[in-house]
């Protein structure tokens, strides 16, 4: 904005008769658009849909996962699962990394081993999903 205010001012001081053709979007779309052009192969799904994809991995996976056993896991103990993989994604770690930690203490390595098979199983699935 400060940058196409700016292009007006000089052209406007020039005397210059022009247009803009200026095009807005959000963070996310233009992230697309540049992905599109480089012909990758990516799609996001929304948070909602994440915290979907994620309820649903948890109860399909109940036997893989020791740390985290709930009969039906649901939306509010997915999303709070959600919120947690999102901060370690944000701090690059990846599910090898969790899936590998060790330490003494045995119940945190354990709860930490289960959230890298969370993330491992979620990615697997998330990947597998087509949007159209």
């Amino acid at each position: 904005k400060l940058s196409a205010t700016m292009e007006k001012l000089i052209f406007e001081k020039l005397d210059i008769e022009c247009s803009f053709n200026i095009n807005v979007s959000t963070l996310n779309r233009l992230s697309k658009n540049i992905l599109a052009e480089t012909n990758a192969k990516y799609h996001t799904i929304s948070k909602i849909g994440g915290i979907i994809l994620l309820k649903k991995v948890l109860n399909e996976n109940k036997d893989l996962i020791t740390s985290f056993k709930h009969d039906k896991h649901s939306y509010q103990y997915s999303n709070e699962i959600y919120k947690t993989l999102a901060q370690l994604k944000a701090c690059q770690l990846t599910s090898a990394e969790l899936i590998n930690y060790s330490c003494d203490n045995s119940t945190l390595q354990q709860k930490i081993n289960d959230l890298g098979n969370i993330m491992q199983i979620y990615n697997d699935a998330k990947s597998e999903i087509i949007l159209f």
